[in-house]
């Protein structure tokens, strides 16, 4: 932690420090899936997490009985079964990686705007 950090964390009120500390400094890919379970969006990314845990299972399913037909017919059903699974799983991901993004965008607005309150209460000093 540099020197700047230190000050601004003195001058934050309790209640700015304990949100600052909140937030974490977390940017590996686990850290921001956690990070989307926190927030308003939290039920949002519960309900993302299950359907995407669904699909895959359905996945795995029409996977599994595509090789396992011996006729044609079925064999094709089951494959388009895989496909439509496999984009139900992309647009899924696409979610929650755009639901995890919106968390760190929220986050880096609130370290900006807690460094603007910093920065104005030692200007006053």
């Amino acid at each position: 932690m540099t020197d700047i950090d230190e000050k601004i964390r003195q001058a934050l009120s309790e209640e700015d420090r304990k949100a600052l500390d909140r937030m974490g400094d977390s940017n590996d890919p686990f850290g921001l899936a956690l990070l989307a379970f926190k927030g308003n969006q939290r039920s949002s990314a519960i309900l993302i997490w299950i359907f995407g845990f669904v699909i895959f299972g359905l996945l795995l399913y029409c996977g599994y009985r595509y090789f396992a037909v011996d006729d044609l017919k079925q064999s094709l059903t089951w494959g388009i079964g895989v496909v439509l699974c496999g984009l139900s799983m992309v647009i899924v991901k696409v979610i929650a990686w755009q639901m995890m993004q919106t968390q760190v965008l929220i986050r880096e607005v609130k370290r900006l705007e807690l460094r603007l309150l910093a920065d104005r209460g030692s200007a006053n000093d």
